[in-house]
């Protein structure tokens, strides 16, 4: 997250779920899942 440019995990979760509509760890999921 700090890589990315943003100031905090918590931002960077936050803009994930915004775009994404589900959490980075939601997400890590459903791609494991899948593969």
């Amino acid at each position: 997250a700090l890589d990315s440019g943003f100031n905090s995990k918590a931002t960077f979760n936050r803009a994930f779920k915004l775009y994404s509509s589900q959490t980075p760890s939601e997400y890590r999921k459903s791609k494991r899942l899948k593969s």
